[in-house]
């Protein structure tokens, strides 16, 4: 995200708006960026069922809450199914069950 702005004011400020090419080359998107982006592309898909890998990883707390937000607004909101695989203790906090492996 850069400097506090919302995914909506990122992609406006590329300058293409929606036509902007996602890479995750240098320059282009930070790694948080691209992660929120690519998840709300995901979003709008309006699949029933989101199966996510590590959503969070790598990520600074900003970024981390942000796509947590984003994940409870389309449980409650849109009534989707989410399954996470994850090492982060945070998106538990949105889960209505857990199953844990190993230790």
């Amino acid at each position: 995200m850069l400097a506090g702005l919302s995914v909506e004011e990122t992609v406006r400020q590329k300058g293409e708006g929606l036509l902007c090419r996602m890479s995750y080359s240098e320059g282009a998107f930070s790694p948080g960026e691209y992660r929120r982006l690519c998840l709300a592309v995901f979003c709008c898909a309006d699949f029933d069922v989101m199966l996510l890998d590590e959503p969070t990883a790598s990520l600074d707390e900003e970024n981390t809450q942000a796509i947590v937000h984003m994940l409870q607004m389309q449980k409650e909101r849109n009534g989707k199914t989410v399954i996470i695989s994850s090492h982060d203790r945070c998106v538990l906090d949105i889960a209505d069950y857990v199953v844990k492996f190993g230790d």
